[in-house]
């Protein structure tokens, strides 16, 4: 499972980077191989506006809080 939030809008105001420096393109080729390859269990969940970081909630894509606590436990347990 890879979990990213390419908020491109961020990336461009904040660090002036685009597409190319992050790696959400190769995240996304990766799990694309991976599913050519036969490999049904590898996923790739993309957020929209959920990177924040805490304790003063400031914005940033590459914040734990991204991942669904839930959802990522039950991603792996069920990969037993």
């Amino acid at each position: 499972m890879i979990i990213s939030e390419p908020d491109i809008q961020w990336w461009l105001s904040q660090r002036g980077y685009d597409y190319s420096y992050i790696n959400i393109t190769d995240q996304a080729a990766m799990i694309n191989e991976w599913q050519k390859l036969g490999n049904d269990k590898v996923i790739l969940i993309t957020t929209i506006d959920k990177g924040y970081r805490k304790p003063n909630n400031t914005k940033h894509p590459h914040s734990w809080s991204i991942a669904d606590p839930e959802q990522t436990i039950t991603w792996l347990q069920s990969k037993k």
